[in-house]
């Protein structure tokens, strides 16, 4: 048994464990390092979609605060807008199908028109 205690390694570092026999880790920094590894994918994942959605909520922020009801799709785009990303579908108080980026939110009207719209506080 003192034998198999002698040989565990750290899966993070490669440094022999002492300690308790369920010990896998050398240290807290070894455990946190490798779990942070394991999760670095899907971290960078989120926070690039993160970054879409917070972009797609300040460009509708800035439009609805400007006083503008409609904008041209185009102009969406060429701001950065990201049309594949958003946070909740709902119907606006119009009754179309929106789609929203946390509160703000915008609807596909006829030919290149995008309307947009701010969720009431809830």
């Amino acid at each position: 048994m003192k034998e198999e205690m002698a040989n565990r390694i750290c899966p993070e570092c490669g440094y022999t464990i002492l300690g308790r026999a369920g010990k896998v880790f050398c240290s807290d920094v070894c455990r946190t390092r490798f779990n942070n590894n394991r999760r670095k994918d899907a971290n960078q994942i989120m926070r690039k979609v993160n970054h879409i959605l917070r972009t797609n909520r300040r460009i509708l922020e800035d439009c609805i605060n400007r006083g503008l009801e409609t904008i041209r799709k185009p102009d969406l785009l060429e701001m950065g807008f990201n049309f594949d990303h958003f946070t909740a579908t709902g119907i606006s108080s119009q009754g179309m199908a929106c789609r929203y980026c946390y509160e703000y939110g915008y609807t596909l009207l006829d030919g290149d028109l995008v309307g947009l719209v701010k969720k009431d506080g809830d």
